[in-house]
């Protein structure tokens, strides 16, 4: 599989992670709702997809990569890794940093 269809996997798919997201890590989730200041949390998600595609680091893909081949649940790991970079830069843009 091809960089391309991963990222499109994951951007089809983030309607199902916000809902995993809701269940299961009920802190990001929480998180993510309040990035996307009252819009749906699967479009946010859809978003950090895009965001990650263009303005990850070769660091940020290094780690992409790592947790997907360690987790038994790669599209997962790949979504949440996508998400919390994405909350990361947010967190650093309300901090004044370039995140």
């Amino acid at each position: 599989m091809m960089v391309g269809d991963i990222l499109a996997a994951a951007a089809r798919d983030a309607a199902g992670f916000a809902n995993w997201l809701e269940e299961e890590d009920v802190e990001m989730a929480a998180k993510c709702r309040a990035a996307a200041n009252g819009g749906p949390l699967d479009k946010w998600v859809r978003g950090a997809v895009t965001w990650f595609e263009l303005h990850a680091s070769a660091d940020d893909w290094a780690t992409l990569t790592t947790r997907m081949r360690e987790s038994d649940a790669p599209g997962k790991a790949l979504l949440a890794t996508m998400v919390e970079r994405r909350l990361h830069s947010c967190e650093c843009a309300v901090q004044g940093d370039a995140g």
